[in-house]
């Protein structure tokens, strides 16, 4: 009986593992979302403990935001970068790090005051 237990926490082990290194190997979203079907599996059929799951689906969940984060840096690159095409065939210049930090300093302040309400407006 007890070769049968270790046998299994061996390879509940072995499962979690090799499902620990697909997750770094994987690849966008798809592969997080093929993981994470697999994982779902694994859970149903008892073949890895539930706190190795957990443990799992929460990597996934980090790696997905990792994933969601550098798709919304690189579309705030691209935009920037059509921003700047776009400037230079009107001939602008593109402001500088020091003015665009003053401009949105001035919108925040400007934000601030439109948004006072009715009883600070009489004061």
């Amino acid at each position: 009986m007890v070769g049968v237990l270790l046998s299994s926490n061996s390879s509940r082990r072995k499962l979690f593992e090799n499902m620990e290194a697909e997750l770094m190997e994987s690849e966008g979203f798809a592969g997080l979302a093929k993981l994470e079907e697999e994982l779902e599996e694994a859970l149903r059929g008892g073949t890895i403990a539930g706190s190795q799951g957990m443990l799992l689906r929460h990597k996934i969940e980090e790696r997905r935001e990792d994933l969601e984060e550098e798709m919304r840096i690189s579309q705030q690159a691209e935009w920037w970068a059509q921003m700047g095409q776009q400037q230079q065939q009107w001939g602008g210049s593109h402001p500088t790090g020091e003015q665009a930090q003053w401009y949105a300093g001035q919108y925040d302040q400007q934000q601030g005051h439109n948004q006072q309400g009715y009883g600070d407006q009489q004061q």
